[in-house]
């Protein structure tokens, strides 16, 4: 069993900053951090520990609902990964978080891009039928962020989506366009209007692996059916 007060204690005389990498590791290894010290360490001078906070109320999922309101204010954090860690705790929290969707979506105008992608996340997650985070993961998308393109072909219900990785098909970089009709086979039949420009990708693109994919998504919505079109709101 993890005492964890005596190891806290000791490592803190040594530095807060190593404490706060400590209580991390013990969050990961199932002890459960007393919720009110990383709520006051959200707000501490280093830098250092108020990420580690905030990553480690991440780790604590629904059970950092407490934490919710001292998250919500470190969303206006001066150094933008706390910011984002910030974001991303709430998220994990899930629909508890609901009464804060004001201040989840004041962040989707964060001057940091990886900021804006986490309140994104976060309004989606918390509330899918808020349309305000679509222009964001859209702005993303057409960036070529690869991963972002993964993540929004597994959101529920991304038709919105659908518009924009059909123009992603056509991008100059073969990784992007392979991405683009993995997430769209993700989709399935939702993603139907995007079978022409599949099909086009499927035989006529350069790239093998890019080739590969297009078919894979085309496979799925003729085995799985296809609605009329596809939920674009």
């Amino acid at each position: 069993m993890i005492h964890l007060s005596s190891v806290m204690n000791g490592v803190q005389r040594s530095s807060k900053w190593l404490a706060s990498i400590v209580l991390l590791a013990i969050v990961g290894c199932g002890a459960e951090p007393p919720i009110e010290r990383l709520i006051g360490e959200l707000q501490d001078e280093d830098v250092h520990v108020r990420r580690t906070a905030a990553r480690s109320l991440g780790d604590m999922g629904i059970e950092a609902a407490p934490a919710v309101l001292a998250l919500s204010k470190a969303m206006e954090d001066e150094d933008r990964d706390v910011r984002r860690l910030a974001l991303q705790a709430i998220s994990q929290v899930g629909p508890q978080s609901e009464s804060y969707l004001p201040v989840l979506e004041n962040s989707l105008e964060d001057n940091d891009l990886s900021v804006r992608i986490a309140a994104a996340f976060a309004v989606n997650r918390i509330e899918p039928n808020d349309v305000s985070h679509q222009r964001v993961l859209i702005d993303a998308m057409k960036l070529g962020e690869g991963g972002i393109i993964v993540r929004v072909g597994q959101l529920n219900s991304p038709g919105w989506a659908v518009p924009t990785l059909i123009d992603l098909l056509d991008d100059r970089r073969a990784g992007i366009r392979r991405i683009t009709a993995n997430a769209l086979e993700q989709i399935g039949p939702a993603a139907v209007t995007a079978k022409p420009a599949l099909e086009r990708v499927a035989t006529n693109d350069p790239d093998e692996r890019a080739r590969e994919a297009a078919q894979l998504a085309l496979d799925r919505m003729n085995t799985s059916g296809s609605p009329d079109a596809a939920d674009s709101t």
